[in-house]
């Protein structure tokens, strides 16, 4: 018998055990497809860090790409879906009491509770965040606050008795998000709008 990696005759004894590789090929096989495993996860990594940074770049410029041709939601005329976040979770706010550090002195800590999974749309007008249990919806015009904390799109908007929270499963999606919402919210209250990019045509598809 020969071996199955580098061609050679096998020893009896790998013969009779029913080896089809010398061990030492099998070792070094293996060594190969960690490399190439690690070489392939430092190649993505690369390439979402630079789509991070351009992307960033992009938005600080006010320019979006559309996205309207992915939207979950009915947009109304004239406006434009810039950023489409699928897999985040709407939450429920609530406190809770988490004993006392002293006689008389009790501490409480806020909690999140998440209660509805769905896509987060940017638009040039609007946040709209849709999920199985429906859609919530903040103006840009009012919005108030945009904050980022841990895993967690905290957003306030004028007129709501509570803020509104939104956890994204991507530190890079959750920062873009952040970073477009601001923008975007300069953008209305300066009386401006963005430059909005052509939409790029599904795969397989021919432009017209």
């Amino acid at each position: 018998m020969f071996c199955e990696i580098c061609g050679k005759r096998l020893g009896l004894f790998s013969s009779l055990l029913g080896n089809r590789s010398h061990s030492g090929c099998r070792q070094q096989q293996e060594v190969k497809r960690k490399a190439e495993v690690q070489a392939q996860l430092r190649k993505q990594e690369a390439e979402a860090e630079a789509f991070r940074v351009a992307a960033l770049a992009q938005i600080r410029e006010g320019r979006f790409k559309s996205l309207n041709g992915s939207s979950e939601m009915i947009l109304d005329p004239g406006e434009t879906l810039c950023v489409l976040i699928k897999g985040c979770w709407g939450t429920l706010f609530y406190p809770r009491a988490a004993g006392r550090v002293a006689p008389g002195q009790a501490i409480r800590v806020d909690g999140l509770k998440k209660v509805d999974f769905g896509s987060l749309h940017i638009t040039d007008r609007r946040i709209c965040f849709i999920g199985k249990g429906g859609a919530k919806t903040v103006a840009l015009r009012k919005l108030l606050q945009c904050r980022a904390i841990g895993d967690t799109l905290h957003i306030t908007g004028e007129g709501r008795s509570s803020s509104t929270y939104f956890i994204l499963e991507s530190a890079a999606a959750l920062e873009l998000a952040r970073a477009a919402i601001e923008k975007l919210v300069a953008l209305v209250k300066a009386g401006e709008r963005p430059i909005i990019l052509p939409e790029e045509p599904l795969p397989g598809s021919k432009a017209a």
